[in-house]
């Protein structure tokens, strides 16, 4: 089932609730590293750890997050993966705590 999100892109979750104003506006940055790794797959990187790496630097980019995982698995296995493509679909997943809240949110990669 497809991931609803709040208009801004911020994954629909109760924990969203603990974030004020400032955090809220930071939050979006989960969406903004998952939608970032997946137009790097669209435009043909396919070294998984480069896509964690896109993931990272997105989210540590914003002061009030601290990163606790980003991660690229293998869709069916759930397990870590190399490399993207070669038939198989990934999932790129990611959470961090902004604020008082630890959000989590994923993302299907383009295959």
């Amino acid at each position: 089932m497809a991931t609803v999100r709040e208009a801004d892109g911020l994954a629909m979750s109760s924990r969203n609730r603990y974030l004020d104003a400032d955090h809220r506006r930071a939050a979006i940055v989960l969406s903004r590293s998952l939608e970032e790794a997946k137009r790097a797959v669209l435009a043909g990187e396919r070294d998984a750890d480069r896509v964690r790496q896109i993931l990272r630097r997105t989210v540590e980019l914003e002061p009030l997050a601290s990163l606790d995982y980003a991660e690229v698995v293998d869709a069916l296995t759930l397990e870590s993966t190399r490399e993207l493509g070669q038939g198989r679909s990934a999932v790129a997943l990611i959470a961090a705590k902004v604020g008082p809240a630890r959000l989590i949110d994923n993302a299907i990669l383009p295959a």
